[in-house]
């Protein structure tokens, strides 16, 4: 049995106040504050000291988690994220973002708090700005309040999971003295090679190219290879074939060259985020 109160008409909606005289068939909904509300949730709740608002707002941008995602940022990068709140009720809503004053000051989120009336929405930013090498894994949670009632009808926890890197890599010459690969003299009809080597100091896996300003470069000089994969803490070697088909008709001077490019790929991305200049004599 249900007593009621008083009824009013909102819109298409009718508003009951009501409370039960003896429990409700399972699944019934009663419409209280001109929210739908399952009744098996608010049963053995007093209507006096209980917020009607069951599910006031609506989340969308998180994943099925509740987080908000970054990529991994290069350092120096800077990425946005939004998310929104939706008012999903018949009654507007006051919000806040609690915990934001805890976050790190390379994360920054606007608006944090507002009202918003029925059937409204509002995007919350969130950016990120790539400083310092760190992970990030900060907790917020969103407070909604029943305007009416005055008290807390909602708690959503979110998270923020980012993380910002630097891309390392070391190359290494033969001569540890010497920035560069001196191929000597050579005779026009023989063909010499040389090696060095691409250590990669960081975190995940870099791609690399070589590539060959000039035409009289990639005439000169075979490269082993051009391009492909280096694993965090491992190392790849390189080699530079001077004249290998003897394809050399002429007397040519090299005197540190640096037409030979190697470039350091971030894999996901795709970007090019270092260039380094390979150095012949």
């Amino acid at each position: 049995e249900v007593a009621l109160t008083s009824s009013n008409v909102l819109g298409s909606s009718t508003c009951i106040w009501c409370s039960f005289l003896s429990p409700p068939p399972s699944g019934t909904t009663c419409t209280f504050g001109a929210l739908a509300l399952s009744l098996e949730e608010r049963v053995s709740a007093s209507p006096a000291s209980t917020s009607a608002i069951e599910r006031p707002s609506v989340l969308t941008g998180l994943d099925e988690e509740g987080t908000i995602q970054f990529q991994r940022l290069i350092l120096g990068q800077r990425d946005t994220r939004k998310f929104t709140v939706y008012n999903a009720s018949l009654l507007p809503i006051s919000w806040k973002l609690v915990g934001v004053e805890g976050v790190q000051p390379e994360i920054s989120i606007f608006p944090t708090e507002g009202t918003l009336d029925a059937r409204k929405s509002v995007d919350v930013t969130i950016n990120l700005n790539a400083e310092t090498q760190k992970v990030f894994e900060e907790n917020i949670t969103l407070e909604v309040q029943d305007m009416e009632l005055k008290e807390v009808a909602q708690e959503a926890p979110l998270k923020i999971a980012a993380e910002a890197y630097s891309i390392d890599v070391n190359v290494a010459y033969p001569d540890e003295e010497f920035n560069g690969l001196d191929f000597g003299l050579v005779k026009v009809v023989d063909d010499v090679s040389k090696e060095f080597t691409v250590e990669n100091t960081g975190k995940y896996e870099v791609g690399f190219t070589l590539s060959s300003r000039t035409q009289k470069m990639r005439d000169l000089f075979t490269i082993t290879p051009e391009q492909g994969t280096i694993g965090p803490g491992s190392t790849q070697t390189i080699t530079l074939h001077l004249n290998e088909h003897h394809t050399l008709k002429k007397e040519t001077t090299l005197k540190g060259n640096a037409d030979i490019t190697l470039a350091i790929i971030e894999e996901l991305t795709g970007n090019k985020e270092v260039d380094a200049e390979i150095l012949a004599f």
